[in-house]
């Protein structure tokens, strides 16, 4: 079974941190801050390991409190 980890990337210290888990090609991400850019990767986890990161992608920008 493949699982599916996304990281985020912490602008203060430039490392990427786990941000959820998925077995699915989709994931909802809780907890992340309004107004704020992040910055995502995700990689593939299985019996035999992690595989290599993709590339991350472009900042997104989450909305201000509604």
């Amino acid at each position: 079974m493949t699982n599916y980890v996304i990281e985020r990337l912490d602008p203060d210290t430039g490392k990427w941190t786990k941000a959820g888990t998925s077995r699915f090609a989709h994931c909802t991400l809780e907890n992340l801050l309004p107004n704020k850019q992040y910055q995502f990767r995700v990689l593939a986890e299985n019996i035999f390991g992690a595989g290599p990161p993709s590339e991350p992608t472009k900042p997104v920008q989450t909305l201000g409190k509604q």
